[in-house]
């Protein structure tokens, strides 16, 4: 990481350098271009390298066997779930009512009882 930090230092420093150089003539427009993508590439290196930390840190973590909810801080999934079961039972249900007897649609035509129906 902190060579990643390096390099957008010095990505940023190279831009600015590039910037001034190109107000009084010394360098091309598409140089500041090409300044601006070393740039972001850097910064996006840097977020790589800090993502890749965080993973590897509990992959390491669940190699050890220590990636447990308790001992991250976290709500354990059976919290959760009563958490959940109890706002449901919590809600009135609407009932619709069903009509009495078959009912035909498009999709599925009443079905008949024998061949001279």
């Amino acid at each position: 990481i902190a060579a990643a930090e390096l390099r957008v230092s010095a990505a940023r420093e190279a831009l600015k350098g590039v910037k001034i150089e190109t107000e009084v003539g010394e360098r091309a427009f598409f140089e500041i271009l090409d300044a601006q993508r070393e740039y972001v590439n850097a910064e996006v290196e840097l977020e790589r390298a800090k993502r890749d930390m965080v993973v590897s840190s509990y992959t390491l973590i669940a190699t050890v066997g220590r990636l447990r909810a308790h001992l991250l801080g976290l709500v354990p999934q059976s919290e959760i779930a009563t958490d959940h079961q109890a706002a449901i039972q919590a809600k009135p249900v609407a009932l619709r009512t069903i009509p009495a007897g078959p009912v035909a649609s498009p999709a599925f035509p009443p079905l008949r009882r024998s061949l001279h129906d």
